[in-house]
């Protein structure tokens, strides 16, 4: 039986269980698409290498904030799961 593929590769493991250094060029991917994208869009397109989880604690780390945008359409997709959990 075949594996199903997965949409990104997980990040490899460095030797003594960290995660690799973040480079200069994923940084700046980060800091253009971080307030207006959702975490997993990000991980799944441009940073392969890292997780939504490590985008977001990079994200916290380097204090990047969401645009008032993205936001919004957070709130309403939460509220779509709401009614959606609701009616099933």
């Amino acid at each position: 039986m075949m594996k199903k593929k997965k949409s990104y590769e997980r990040p490899s493991v460095l030797a003594n269980g960290g995660m690799p250094r973040w480079s200069d060029k994923e940084l700046d991917i980060l800091i253009k698409m971080y307030p207006d994208h959702s975490n997993e869009y990000i991980a799944a397109t441009s940073l392969k290498k890292r997780s939504a989880k490590g985008i977001l604690s990079q994200g916290i780390r380097m204090n990047l904030k969401k645009s008032l945008g993205r936001l919004q359409e957070m709130g309403h997709e939460n509220v779509a799961l709401r009614e959606d959990r609701r009616s099933a």
